[in-house]
């Protein structure tokens, strides 16, 4: 048994004053669990999202913690194989929460370093956070 993930994603923000930014975030995972003699799921999902991002210090902090919260669309397409060869194939299209946390540390004034917990809220309900986490590590350029 074995299982994988991968995640790609992207977002263009505008900061609005020295705290808030506007963000519209995009978001492709894939993700794979195989059981041994039991079933092989491939998960494909897609999150197209509009979030509050709350710098914690300022713009000026070479340290930037922050909090995002926001609404999106989740579109996944699930595949399912069984051992007897039989393939179940299901898609979901929902609205999702955002909710995150964040570090940005700033190596120039337009270049940071970003690091990123979020969860996808199914159904925008709180407590399936556990469900659709995921850690991101990046980079941010700024202009």
């Amino acid at each position: 048994s074995y299982s994988w993930t991968r995640r790609l994603g992207g977002s263009i923000g505008y900061n609005f004053n020295d705290s808030s930014t506007l963000e519209l975030g995009y978001q492709k995972s894939f993700e794979r669990n195989h059981y041994e003699g039991f079933e092989d799921p491939f998960y494909r999902d897609e999150v197209i999202s509009t979030n509050i991002v709350w710098n914690l210090l300022g713009r000026q902090s070479m340290v930037q913690p922050y909090l995002k919260v926001g609404v999106g669309q989740l579109n996944r397409k699930a595949s399912i194989n069984n051992t007897q060869g039989q393939t179940q194939n299901q898609t979901l299209s929902q609205l999702t929460g955002v909710a995150g946390a964040g570090l940005k540390i700033f190596m120039t004034k337009e270049f940071a370093i970003r690091m990123e917990g979020t969860s996808y809220l199914a159904g925008a309900k709180l407590n399936t956070w556990k469900r659709n986490f995921g850690a991101t590590f990046g980079i941010s350029l700024y202009y």
